[in-house]
Protein backbone atom coordinates (compact mmCIF):
# COMPACT_ATOMS: atom_id res chain seq x y z
CA UNK A 1 0.00 0.00 0.00
CA UNK A 2 0.88 3.76 -0.81
CA UNK A 3 0.01 6.54 1.66
CA UNK A 4 0.47 9.94 0.35
CA UNK A 5 -0.82 12.71 2.64
CA UNK A 6 -0.88 16.41 2.13
CA UNK A 7 1.84 18.35 3.43
CA UNK A 8 -0.79 20.81 4.90
CA UNK A 9 -1.49 22.05 8.77
CA UNK A 10 2.23 21.05 9.46
CA UNK A 11 2.97 22.97 12.22
CA UNK A 12 6.33 21.44 13.50
CA UNK A 13 9.47 19.38 11.89
CA UNK A 14 11.39 17.60 14.99
CA UNK A 15 15.09 16.33 13.27
CA UNK A 16 18.39 15.02 14.39
CA UNK A 17 20.53 17.50 12.68
CA UNK A 18 24.18 15.38 13.47
CA UNK A 19 23.56 12.28 11.46
CA UNK A 20 20.23 12.83 10.10
CA UNK A 21 18.53 9.58 10.64
CA UNK A 22 15.25 10.88 11.83
CA UNK A 23 12.56 13.49 10.89
CA UNK A 24 9.02 13.83 12.85
CA UNK A 25 6.43 15.92 11.29
CA UNK A 26 3.97 17.45 13.71
CA UNK A 27 0.73 17.89 11.86
CA UNK A 28 -2.45 20.31 13.92
CA UNK A 29 -2.26 19.13 17.55
CA UNK A 30 -3.35 15.44 16.66
CA UNK A 31 -0.81 13.55 14.44
CA UNK A 32 3.00 13.07 14.14
CA UNK A 33 4.37 11.42 11.17
CA UNK A 34 8.12 9.92 11.93
CA UNK A 35 10.33 9.27 8.90
CA UNK A 36 13.46 7.28 9.98
CA UNK A 37 16.77 5.57 7.93
CA UNK A 38 19.81 8.30 6.27
CA UNK A 39 21.20 11.55 5.51
CA UNK A 40 17.51 12.96 6.05
CA UNK A 41 18.95 16.29 7.64
CA UNK A 42 18.81 18.52 4.27
CA UNK A 43 14.74 17.81 4.54
CA UNK A 44 12.96 19.85 7.14
CA UNK A 45 14.43 23.58 5.91
CA UNK A 46 12.25 22.58 2.37
CA UNK A 47 9.60 20.88 4.44
CA UNK A 48 8.72 23.89 7.19
CA UNK A 49 8.49 26.35 3.85
CA UNK A 50 6.13 23.27 1.95
CA UNK A 51 8.19 22.69 -0.93
CA UNK A 52 8.34 19.34 -0.72
CA UNK A 53 5.06 17.59 -2.20
CA UNK A 54 5.23 14.29 -1.11
CA UNK A 55 7.68 11.66 0.34
CA UNK A 56 7.65 7.50 -0.18
CA UNK A 57 9.70 5.00 2.03
CA UNK A 58 11.33 2.52 0.57
CA UNK A 59 9.30 -0.38 -0.35
CA UNK A 60 12.00 -3.65 -1.21
CA UNK A 61 9.85 -5.58 -3.52
CA UNK A 62 9.15 -2.33 -6.06
CA UNK A 63 12.46 -0.76 -6.16
CA UNK A 64 16.18 -2.20 -5.82
CA UNK A 65 18.10 -0.67 -3.46
CA UNK A 66 19.91 2.25 -3.97
CA UNK A 67 23.65 2.23 -4.67
CA UNK A 68 24.04 5.97 -3.85
CA UNK A 69 24.99 5.91 0.46
CA UNK A 70 24.66 10.04 0.54
CA UNK A 71 20.91 10.34 -0.90
CA UNK A 72 18.42 10.47 1.30
CA UNK A 73 16.69 7.22 1.93
CA UNK A 74 13.61 6.85 4.25
CA UNK A 75 13.06 2.81 5.34
CA UNK A 76 10.21 3.93 7.30
CA UNK A 77 7.27 6.11 7.70
CA UNK A 78 4.95 5.85 10.91
CA UNK A 79 2.01 8.05 12.11
CA UNK A 80 1.46 8.71 15.34
CA UNK A 81 -0.77 10.41 18.00
CA UNK A 82 0.63 13.34 19.62
CA UNK A 83 -0.20 12.10 22.92
CA UNK A 84 3.08 9.61 22.71
CA UNK A 85 5.17 12.41 21.07
CA UNK A 86 7.92 13.01 24.22
CA UNK A 87 7.98 9.11 24.38
CA UNK A 88 8.76 8.93 20.33
CA UNK A 89 11.25 11.46 20.68
CA UNK A 90 12.74 10.01 23.71
CA UNK A 91 13.46 6.46 21.73
CA UNK A 92 14.51 7.94 18.27
CA UNK A 93 17.15 10.04 20.19
CA UNK A 94 18.27 6.67 21.93
CA UNK A 95 18.76 4.86 18.83
CA UNK A 96 20.40 8.02 16.92
CA UNK A 97 24.12 6.08 17.60
CA UNK A 98 22.49 2.67 15.84
CA UNK A 99 20.90 4.30 12.82
CA UNK A 100 24.14 6.04 11.96
CA UNK A 101 25.40 2.55 10.53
Amino acid sequence: MTRLIINAGLREVIFDEQLGSYLVLRYVDTLALEIRRRNLAFLPKPLGLNRIEWLQEYIANRWPTPKDRSAPFIRQMAFHNLDGLDALLEQLRASEPAEAA
